[in-house]
Parts: structure tokens; sequence; C-alpha cells
């Protein structure tokens, strides 16, 4: 009795923590996301996260519109990508373009990835 009793206590103590393990975000997954869909001339100057979505806010700059449109591209072609919001592009210093833009990524990005997201094939040309 007293065994099945101990038993009974750990398992509640289980089922306590197992709402937490379930909502468990993992933010890693989103810096290799940026680190393997990211072309080599463009840089982020600020990243941050929106509400509880995966919603990031991101300023950046590149070399020109042209690898502008190519990197909003590849961002595109993620799967787990929802959504693409251009809050403004400008021309600044040198000709390179300075951007303002959301990325809505699929929560599902926030889950435990064994193995590296998938990189896509970069052609920086």
């Amino acid at each position: 009795k007293e065994m099945e009793k101990q038993i009974l206590d750990y398992q509640k103590k289980i089922n306590d923590y197992a709402p937490l393990i379930r909502s468990h975000r993992i933010f890693s997954n989103i810096l290799a996301y940026f680190e393997q869909n990211t072309l080599p001339n463009v840089w982020f100057s600020q990243l941050g996260m929106a509400g509880k979505n995966a919603d990031i806010v991101i300023s950046g700059e590149t070399e020109s519109m042209e690898i502008f449109s190519r990197q909003i591209s590849i961002f595109e072609a993620s799967e787990y990508l929802t959504k693409i919001t251009v809050l403004g592009s400008t021309l600044g210093d040198q000709n390179r373009t300075n951007f303002n833009i959301v990325i809505s990524l699929d929560p599902k990005i926030f889950a435990f990835i064994a193995k590296t997201i998938p990189a896509p094939i970069i052609n920086s040309q």
C-alpha cells in the first residue's frame, strides 16, 4: 500500500510537469533557420520576436534590391514560413538596401529537431 501511494504521488508530480514540457520551445531552432536560409551578403542588424507566435521582426541591410528580392524568395521557399510582410525598404549609404520585414514562422519550428533544418540551395551569383 505504501509503495502504491508513493507511485501515485510520483505520477501526480509527472503530470504536473507535462503541460510545461509540451509547451517548451526551442528558440535555437530559429537561429539555425536564419543561419541556413540567409544569403552571405545579407546582414541583420536587429532580430526580435513579436508575441507568443513565431513572428520575427528583422531589420537589416544588403548590397542591392536584387539581393534583397532573392533573400525574400529564399524565405518564401521555406517549409516553415507562413507569411512574410515587408514593412519597408530604402536605399541607404553606399547604395545599400536597408529593410524591415516581419516573418511569420510555423510554430512547429520550436519542436526539437534531432538533425539540422535542411538548407536550401543558394546561388549567390
